[in-house]
């Protein structure tokens, strides 16, 4: 394209399935993408494409006019780059083929943001012969997933505790907004104060996340400094849920909370991001298994990833 634009595989086969489902939740599934993260990459390829691919209303998601006439070439496109990969796989050598080796990556909502592709494509450069098995992870599974053998990697934004069994690898700071109802008296301000927003806070962490995530995401250290009768009460938030149903839930019952600025906001939830009144911000991680060499090898990817950070086993 004349502006140096390149569209992605991965974003081709995102509007392929949702051109079929026609709903961004079943596509994401299928994917196994979070809604946000499926909507962010149909929106970079509108973006490469400089049309837009789907209507979006009340009625539902359907194929523009664009979308319905390019359709069938993104399918020539997706079939022709995937019998290119089914030939190259029948010339390796048949050992490799029946032992390829699969490395599971768990996605708590968007991963490490922004980051999160790039990671996953260098290692794909680094160790092509590894076959990445990507799953979207609810918060708690995102936490014991590791213990539990059922992957060997999670992309989550933190803070979270090694175990004897996890590393925990920060890889950045990302700073926070504050989502708050549409109709909120704190939508008039251009910022909205942290110590309202810890006053405010509508949810208690699940106690599964742990003491240290639930002080950071709760701010609790502003709150017991807070005078009692000024604090909201934090109630029980639900059980197994992913950020966007706990949106929803909050802002039903009026409530405030962090968000990740950049992160967009799910259509359909009458909420507000409004940028804080100072930085604040909250640490994207990459938990690896000790005892993958794959998992290491995957987060030796990140450009900035400090070997001597590595703590084996």
């Amino acid at each position: 394209m004349d502006d140096g634009g390149t569209v992605q595989l991965h974003h081709l086969k995102a509007f392929l399935v949702l051109a079929q489902e026609l709903n961004f939740r079943r596509a994401a599934e299928r994917l196994a993408l979070t809604q946000p993260g499926l909507s962010d990459q149909i929106r970079q390829l509108e973006r490469e494409l400089r049309v837009a691919l789907f209507r979006r209303d009340r009625s539902g998601t359907r194929l523009s006019p664009a979308g319905r006439r390019l359709l069938p070439m993104a399918s020539d496109a997706v079939g022709s780059v995937e019998d290119l990969i089914s030939a190259a796989h029948a010339m390796r050598p048949s050992g490799l083929q029946r032992s390829s080796p699969v490395l599971r990556v768990g996605m708590v909502v968007d991963g490490i943001g922004d980051g999160t592709w790039p990671l996953l494509q260098a290692f794909h450069q680094l160790r092509p012969e590894v076959r990445l098995d990507i799953r979207s992870l609810s918060f708690i599974e995102g936490s014991v997933a590791i213990d539990r053998g059922t992957v060997n990697v999670v992309l989550k934004m933190g803070p979270s505790n090694d175990t004897e069994l996890q590393q925990v690898i920060p890889i950045r700071d990302d700073q926070m907004s504050a989502i708050v109802p549409a109709n909120s008296p704190l939508t008039r301000e251009e910022t909205v104060e942290l110590e309202v927003v810890a006053r405010r806070m509508t949810f208690q962490t699940p106690i599964e996340l742990g003491d240290r995530y639930s002080r950071h995401w709760t701010l609790r250290k502003m709150r017991d400094a807070a005078p009692s009768r000024s604090l909201s009460v934090l109630r029980d938030g639900p059980s197994d849920s992913d950020l966007y149903s706990l949106v929803n839930r909050f802002m039903q019952i009026g409530g405030v909370a962090l968000w990740p600025a950049g992160l967009p906001v799910p259509s359909g939830v009458r909420c507000v991001e409004l940028p804080l009144d100072r930085p604040f911000h909250s640490p994207r991680e990459i938990v690896i298994n000790r005892r993958s060499d794959h998992a290491l090898a995957f987060a030796a990817c990140w450009p900035d990833f400090d070997p001597s950070s590595y703590r084996p086993e």
